[in-house]
């Protein structure tokens, strides 16, 4: 992959990176226990769609979306929720329909795979050296820098230690920015040129 030649501000570089302890009312250990990734939970994924689907329009929207996921216990954001329709929703209607919400929760169980895989001590936590790993393995390559910031947007507590929640939106941020990169480069150069409103329309994508 072909590399830029402009620098990483050198404001933005900040210390990040050696792992600490987080305060005691975060349990990076609680999201495991959520429904979502219960074995057998793919057949309930109709009951849960229909749950939120009142209208019966086959379709869910952000907060519809959210609402489920926070009841399987996965208190997602809505912002963090309207990333995940961006990655999914083919009629760019801004919606779910059943169908991708089943993709949803295919790529949960995949990260939740990949995040166990890494997490060696089982602690519920992962390096960022871990998550690099795990990243670079589903083919995103990211240069130091720029993979510590993404880290750092999601690590909540600025620990330089991920827990599941945050090694989702961390995945799920980098798979939308591939796909914004990628709206901009139909060639598959690795490179493009972005004036201000063009990387504001990227950026827009991404998160």
């Amino acid at each position: 992959t072909r590399k830029s030649s402009a620098a990483f501000p050198l404001r933005r570089l900040q210390m990040y990176g050696q792992p600490q302890r987080a305060s005691v009312a975060h349990n990076p250990l609680q999201a495991f226990g959520a429904q979502f990734f219960a074995a057998g939970s793919a057949q309930m994924l109709p009951q849960w769609f229909q749950s939120v689907d009142t209208d019966r329009s086959g379709k869910i929207s952000c907060s519809e979306l959210q609402r489920v996921l926070s009841s399987q216990g996965l208190p997602f954001s809505l912002k963090f929720c309207s990333g995940l329709i961006r990655l999914f929703d083919v009629s760019l209607d801004n919606n779910l329909m059943y169908n991708e919400f089943a993709e949803v929760h295919k790529m949960f169980g995949q990260l939740l795979a990949a995040f166990q895989h890494a997490d060696t001590n089982r602690d519920g936590q992962l390096s960022l050296h871990e998550v690099e790993q795990t990243v670079r393995a589903s083919g995103i390559v990211l240069d130091q820098q720029a993979f510590y910031q993404a880290c750092k947007a999601y690590d909540i507590e600025k620990t330089g230690c991920i827990d599941l929640q945050e090694f989702i939106g961390i995945n799920v941020f980098l798979r939308n920015a591939r796909k914004s990169f990628d709206d901009f480069d139909p060639q598959r150069t690795g490179v493009v040129t972005l004036d201000y409103s063009k990387f504001v329309y990227a950026a827009a994508n991404c998160s």
